[in-house]
């Protein structure tokens, strides 16, 4: 049943509030897994899964060569109306595998807040871009793990993933964890690391 909802008449009235839109991909097939905005320029990154070699606008990005890699993210203005970089990423080469996605597809994306640097998880692998997307700082790399989120604590600046696991021995679970011990199946897990990737302070199991 259609229900006519009062507006203000003083105010504007915006039928359609969408702004703006694009596409982004080669010749190939893309899919974002991952979107955050920059805390200062407010540029819009994105994360996900791409077979197309070559991909826009890769000359300059940290990895600008497929290599058979397919995972991306990509820097836009805040307005969506210009694409400034993008960047393959990888994961661990061990599980990198385009036949299991949990592993190859960049699924998870944060921005520190006060510098300003992305982070880009890919199956047991985190790494450290520059916010232009040229240069990685750092990789880190959570054994028996399948990343699927990344956030960043407002205060310390320290990454937490989380994501899935099958494995009974996950880096950093050990007896002061939350829970220590898989319990069987698939497992949820979350990891503390530090802001520059350096140190794994814990990992739980959860499930």
């Amino acid at each position: 049943v259609y229900k006519r909802q009062a507006y203000d008449a003083a105010r504007p009235l915006v039928i359609d509030p969408l702004l703006q839109s694009t596409y982004l991909g080669g010749a190939g097939n893309e899919d974002v897994k991952a979107i955050a905005i920059h805390p200062a320029s407010h540029e819009v990154y994105v994360a996900g899964f791409t077979d197309s070699n070559p991909f826009p606008q890769m000359t300059g990005g940290a990895i600008p060569a497929s290599a058979g890699l397919v995972s991306f993210v990509s820097r836009f203005s805040a307005d969506l109306k210009t694409l400034h970089q993008s960047s393959y990423a990888q994961g661990s080469p061990s599980t990198s595998s385009v036949y299991d996605a949990a592993f190859s597809y960049a699924a998870g994306l944060a921005i520190h807040p006060t510098g300003g640097d992305v982070y880009v998880a890919i199956g047991d692998t985190v790494s450290r871009f520059n916010a232009a997307l040229t240069t990685i700082s750092a990789t880190a790399v959570i054994g028996g793990a399948a990343s699927t989120a990344v956030a960043i604590h407002p205060v310390s600046g320290e990454i937490y993933v989380a994501g899935t696991t099958t494995s009974a021995t996950l880096a950093g679970a050990d007896a002061g964890a939350a829970q220590p011990t898989y319990a069987g199946g698939d497992d949820a897990f979350v990891s503390r690391l530090s802001a520059d990737l350096g140190t794994l302070f814990r990992s739980t199991y959860v499930g």
